[in-house]
């Protein structure tokens, strides 16, 4: 019997032994996984046990305190072994009975000590291996590091190869772990000290990454105290994530007050997220050109935006869409704006917090005699406060599809499984339409897009280094803005008023630095308004498909502003931008008493237009209500002045002007659409 229980001992310890080397042909190392070491713990408790069981057997003296003792000091010796520590003198007489144990009891202790000092060993090289990255990462020309190891922090470190910095409560199993599952860590908290520290050089540019809201303000704190009391800072840039709705309050009283623009920027998630989204899918990729007529669309056309879900990105994916798809029509002789019908399907809508009601009654509410033409709304919301997936939802979409116009359903509930459900309910609805198309949110490897379905919402395209560091759409508002400054520079004759573009952009308001990058994001509604789309290839060709499609003459005449035509109607989707920008934000027209004198050099009287402190504008009107204000001002200043002495109407053309150079800048190509 007690043979019998040894060879079964022995056999086991042979098959681990074969296990080992099976996994080492196969690259792993199966000594560190929990599975072996439990298994090697239990054949060593039981190398122990058999001769303790052997030795109370033939006495029968079975006391329970005796066998629980014995018990108890099986497992304990069992422990030991993994230390080295053998009690051979417990199982001596044991062995000697039974020459088959000796072998056994070896096998069982070696195969301890070998897991423990492979581990051992394990983490001493990659502990080595770290500190060989670390020292190569933090010389490389550009490096990110990114701060706490919560599930964000360690995506983006995995996905961008950056460095982690652990938490100051983090503990050193905590650290040991992030070193054994591959990341390359630095074993020091966001500090003064640390940035102070020689293990920075001053030719890296250092990306700071703090993906945590909670940390945002003490990260920020840090990094300012580090750049006021640096003799020389090195090139360090901080990046936190802050929601959105907190983003301009902090910039314009802390990183604004400190001068810190150019070192600290903020981002959203679920903002970039949906920017993204925005930029890659403007109502004018899907809509058919026969809705398309010079640059405007058809009267009368209705779109219907959908959106099933209402959460943080939800809310996003609304703001999003209204600050980037304002188009116009040419009716009654005039542009003017084509509204987009939201409907926000979902039980927790709060209107008066999105302006839903109030915008429209704001506007309402003024004395029209004391304004320019009043704007438009730029958005017909309609609430539905039933859950996404509810029997109103479905048949209202199916009712307005079949009614005609163009439709887009977004799918953005917390559950895939739901959102995708969704989707095969209106496929299902809707066997025959082709005049809507579905955006359903999944991060699933085997979703694929299709001509009426696509896909969106991973959360692994939006935590790289290209969308936050680099942020493509700020390079290319950056890029139009530089082009900008750049011509106008090339028209100013006073020496005194040159500005430099890096200087002015660095410089820019929270309030001004977005506007510029939803101008920049409104570039390829234009473009495909005239049948062409960008491509981030870093090719820079068919950019001469601009000219083709957009053709202009050598001047034109102030008047042609209010012809129909393609320039004109690209003007007047650009203002209706900059109108739904401003309108957004909770600006409101100006009156026209309220225009005032801002210098008069003898030459040209320039007037105030606008009041940032009230939010107030005059060019918050519609498209020919620039002409009028334009009028306004050439009277009041006299001198014989024209219209065309103040015409705002070059501002709104300088975007599509500017494109295709803006577009080199960044090796952008074009492509029909």
């Amino acid at each position: 019997m007690w043979n019998l229980a040894i060879s079964l001992v022995l056999l086991f310890e042979v098959g681990l032994f074969i296990a080992f080397w099976v996994g080492r042909a196969k690259k792993r190392d199966i000594t560190k996984h929990w599975v072996f070491i439990v298994l090697v713990l239990a054949v060593n408790i039981s190398l122990y046990l058999i001769p303790f069981l052997h030795q109370i057997s033939p006495s029968g003296d079975k006391k329970e305190h005796s066998i629980i003792l014995g018990l108890l000091d099986a497992f304990n010796m069992g422990l030991e072994s993994f230390v080295g520590k053998i009690k051979a003198d417990k199982v001596e007489t044991f062995a000697l009975a039974y020459p088959l144990f000796a072998p056994a009891y070896l096998f069982g202790v070696g195969m301890a000590v070998w897991a423990t000092v492979s581990n051992a060993l394990g983490l001493f090289r990659k502990t080595m291996k770290n500190r060989r990255k670390l020292k190569n990462a933090l010389q490389q020309p550009s490096c990110d590091l990114v701060l706490g190891s919560s599930s964000k922090a360690l995506k983006y470190a995995k996905t961008n190869n950056a460095i982690v910095l652990p938490e100051e409560r983090a503990d050193t199993e905590t650290i040991n772990r992030l070193i054994r599952d591959g990341y390359t860590v630095l074993r020091r908290s966001f500090s003064q000290h640390l940035l102070n520290s020689r293990r920075f050089n001053d030719t890296t540019r250092y990306h700071f990454i703090c993906p945590d809201e909670t940390q945002a303000t003490e990260a920020i704190d840090t990094f300012i105290s580090y750049r006021k009391a640096a003799d020389a800072p090195k090139h360090m840039l901080l990046f936190v994530e802050v929601a959105e709705s907190q983003a301009a309050s902090l910039h314009r009283g802390v990183i604004e007050k400190h001068q810190m623009e150019a070192f600290i920027h903020t981002f959203c998630s679920n903002e970039l997220m949906a920017r993204s989204f925005t930029e890659n899918n403007p109502v004018t990729k899907y809509l058919p050109q026969s809705y398309v007529e010079m640059g405007a669309i058809k009267s009368n056309t209705k779109i219907n935006i959908f959106l099933l879900g209402f959460g943080a990105l939800g809310q996003q994916l609304y703001r999003q869409s209204i600050l980037n798809n304002q188009l116009v029509t040419f009716e009654n002789e005039k542009y003017q704006l084509l509204p987009i019908h939201y409907y926000l399907c979902d039980t927790n809508v709060d209107e008066e917090v999105w302006n839903i009601r109030d915008l429209p009654e704001a506007l309402a509410e003024l004395e029209k005699s004391a304004y320019f033409p009043l704007p438009d709304c730029p958005f017909q919301t309609c609430v539905i406060p039933k859950v996404p997936d509810s029997r109103t939802v479905l048949t209202t979409i199916q009712k307005e599809v079949h009614q005609g116009g163009y439709h887009f359903v977004i799918i953005n509930t917390d559950n895939e499984c739901c959102n995708m459900d969704i989707g095969a309910k209106l496929k299902s609805l809707l066997p025959e339409a082709q005049n809507f198309h579905l955006f359903i949110r999944s991060e699933a490897s085997f979703a694929k897009n299709d001509d009426m379905t696509t896909y969106f919402g991973n959360t692994a395209d939006i935590l790289t280094h290209d969308v936050i560091v680099n942020d493509s759409l700020s390079t290319l508002a950056k890029a139009i803005h530089w082009n900008y400054i750049e011509n106008s520079n090339r028209k100013q004759t006073d020496p005194k008023k040159i500005k430099d573009p890096q200087q002015t952009w660095n410089a820019m308001d929270h309030f001004t630095l977005y506007s510029n990058l939803y101008s920049a994001l409104s570039l390829r509604v234009k473009l495909n308004l005239l049948g062409l789309d960008y491509v981030p290839d870093g090719k820079g060709e068919n950019l001469d498909l601009l000219a083709k499609h957009y053709p202009r003459k050598g001047s034109y005449a102030y008047e042609e502003y209010f012809s129909p035509s393609l320039r004109s109607a690209l003007l007047a989707q650009e203002h209706a931008r900059w109108n739904a920008y401003h309108l957004v934000e909770e600006w409101l027209p100006m009156e026209k008493a309220s225009i005032t004198v801002k210098e008069d050099d003898g030459r040209r009287v320039s007037f105030n237009t606008k009041q940032p402190a009230s939010k107030k504008h005059a060019c918050i009107t519609t498209y020919h209500g620039l002409h009028d204000l334009s009028s306004f001002l050439a009277e009041k200043a006299g001198r014989n002045c024209q219209a065309q002495d103040y015409d705002y109407y070059v501002y709104d053309e300088s975007l599509i002007l500017s494109a295709a150079e803006s577009l080199g800048r960044l090796n952008y190509s074009l492509i029909e659409k």
